[in-house]
């Protein structure tokens, strides 16, 4: 799906019909590394069975806090990696697609993951 425009229109039984515009706006976020140019984060494997990798590069990965959120916008678990460049997290979820809200130094990126 892309930014943009989108109409729908509802025809009922009764061929009552009703109509609606939305705008979406999509940003392309790919991860922390959107919070400056200098900071990256690898999260692998991706998809994976709940076992992540984090990997950080130019900034503290113990200086942050990641959010397991499902497609609903529910915070699931936190997690506060304790080392500063490499953590190992084991997501306890259901199969699906859910989102890394990473919060470091007073900004939010998101980072999409699939668990199989």
């Amino acid at each position: 799906s892309d930014s943009g425009s989108y109409s729908v229109v509802v025809t009922d039984a009764n061929g009552c019909a009703g109509s609606d515009e939305i705008v979406i706006s999509l940003d392309d976020c790919t991860g922390i590394n959107e919070l400056g140019t200098e900071l990256s984060l690898m999260v692998y494997p991706n998809p994976s069975n709940g076992q992540f990798n984090l990997e950080a590069a130019g900034f503290n990965l113990a200086a942050t806090t990641i959010s397991i959120v499902d497609m609903r916008g529910n915070v699931l678990e936190v997690i506060r990696p304790t080392n500063s460049v490499f953590e190992s997290v084991d997501i306890r979820q259901a199969a699906g697609v859910y989102y890394l809200m990473i919060e470091y130094n007073g900004k939010t990126s998101q980072q999409k993951i699939v668990l199989q």
